[in-house]
């Protein structure tokens, strides 16, 4: 058991109107490359930190994990990052049953956001509002 590990919920539509199922029981893999790992949002800021910081990864090798590879037919997905707006944007982003999360940095800014909702797509709408408002600022 994780102190304040939040339960995830799928929201479905029904003939009887909307319903949240509990991920409980369907969440049982941890820490297998797809779901499964779980961090709360200050580890995650301390990832970016230090990766933004070259503690991580030589800058080189960070450049290039950040890129699209578009010669390996992933125009905007690095090694591990999602490469949006020409590189503008940078992250990662996961869903499962009742879990979503996104982890934006933007390399033109300092900003880094992080969201993490207990609804499958609980994320979307709130990513999309930080992205406009961070690339749209200096307008």
């Amino acid at each position: 058991t994780v102190p304040s590990l939040a339960i995830g919920y799928d929201r479905l539509e029904t003939t009887e109107g909307t319903v949240y199922r509990s991920n409980t029981l369907r969440y049982l893999l941890r820490g297998s490359s797809a779901a499964g790992t779980y961090a709360p949002a200050s580890d995650l800021l301390r990832f970016e930190t230090a990766l933004r910081e070259g503690r991580l990864l030589s800058p080189e090798l960070a450049a290039s994990a950040m890129s699209a590879k578009p010669e390996y037919n992933a125009p905007e997905y690095g090694y591990g990052f999602d490469v949006a707006d020409h590189g503008r944007i940078i992250g990662h982003r996961g869903t499962f049953a009742g879990i979503s999360s996104n982890m934006d940095m933007f390399p033109e800014s300092e900003y880094t956001t992080i969201v993490l909702s207990n609804q499958t797509d609980g994320r979307n709408e709130l990513v999309d509002r930080l992205r406009r408002w961070i690339l749209n600022s200096g307008d």
